[in-house]
Formats: C-alpha cells, sequence, structure tokens
C-alpha cells in the first residue's frame, strides 16, 4: 500500500476546491474574535527586549507577564528585609528586597503611601553597597525586570537594571506639607 504525501491528501475531491478559502477565512475570523487585542494592547518591545509598562499594569495582571522583561518606571521607597520564605524563591543570602510605590501614586495620601509593593528583588552582586544607599526615599526610577513568579496574585519581580530618574522628587517635609494643605 502507498500512502500519499501530505500535500496529496488535501487536492483531493473530499472536501471541493471552492470551500477552502471560507474555511480559512472562518478559521482566521474565530481565532480573532477569541483573542481580541487591540492596536494599544499589542506589547512594544523596545530595543532592550524590554515591554515598557506601567506598574499598575504588572500588578494588575502579572499571570500574563510571567517571565516577561519589563521596564516601568516607580518611587523608591526604601531597602527592606521582607522576605517570605514559604512564598517566594528569593533569599536575603542573594537578594536585597526593594519596597516601590506606582510613580503616579498620590504620596500625600496615607493609603496611598500604604499600599508598598515589597515584591521586588535585586541580586546583591548586581549592586554595589554604596549604589544602595545613594538612592532616596521618594526618588524616581526606572527599573527593568523579569516578572519571575506569581504568588497569590502578586508578582515577584527580579530587577535586572535600576535607573535615576532626574527631576522633581519629593521628601518627608514636602509630603507632610501637601498631606496638610489637602486636608
Amino acid at each position: 500500500m502507498m500512502l500519499t504525501p501530505v500535500r496529496h491528501v488535501l487536492l483531493r475531491k473530499e472536501i471541493p476546491v471552492r470551500l477552502h478559502r471560507p474555511l480559512g477565512g472562518m478559521l482566521a475570523l474565530v481565532l480573532t474574535l477569541s483573542m481580541p487585542l487591540a492596536a494599544a494592547d499589542v506589547p512594544k518591545v523596545d530595543g532592550d527586549g524590554l515591554f515598557p509598562i506601567e506598574l499598575t499594569t504588572v500588578l494588575s495582571t502579572p499571570e500574563s507577564l510571567r517571565d516577561a522583561k519589563v521596564k516601568f518606571r516607580c518611587t523608591f521607597a526604601a531597602v527592606t528585609d521582607l522576605f517570605d520564605f514559604e512564598r517566594t524563591s528569593f533569599r536575603p543570602e542573594r537578594f536585597a528586597a526593594i519596597a516601590i510605590w506606582d510613580d503616579r501614586a498620590k504620596l500625600w495620601q496615607p493609603e496611598a503611601r500604604a499600599e508598598v509593593v515589597t515584591t521586588v528583588f535585586i541580586a546583591k552582586d548586581r549592586i554595589t553597597p554604596t549604589r544602595s544607599t545613594s538612592l532616596r526615599k521618594y526618588q524616581q526610577l526606572e527599573i527593568a525586570g523579569v516578572v519571575k513568579d506569581v504568588v497569590e496574585g502578586v508578582p515577584q519581580i527580579e530587577v535586572l537594571e535600576i535607573r535615576p530618574i532626574i527631576g522633581g522628587q519629593f521628601t518627608d517635609a514636602a509630603i507632610y506639607h501637601v498631606e496638610q494643605a489637602v486636608a
């Protein structure tokens, strides 16, 4: 018995030729409707292979960004010692934990200051001690990193690079005065 190549099977008269195009068009339509994406939703990669994205997007849809290299702006809060040993693979022997806020957070509101993100980690061999001490509270940063894991809906981000953004910066005194003025 001789086997016919696949290309010959498709050209047989089992499926009329006039149905090939409509079936292909219907398949394309079904695929398009099953995953609708607007042009704004298609992630654009920059020259470094990173997705420029908002921190709020990373926090709201972390599963869709698992293992993705992302770049976002944020406000530095502190270097912390917060490690959840049961839920994360990051350990204080190899990593430093960084606490950050969204760069658009209304930090003069106590509720916004309470929503600090503490699941951003940087390898200790990537940063010198002088670099970590040169970061100041409320300093604007651009962080490039990888969403390594998602634990209970919270992304675990490993930092690849930190770049301070030159520009306006708050201080504790400025935050206090704005908070008092708003109140």
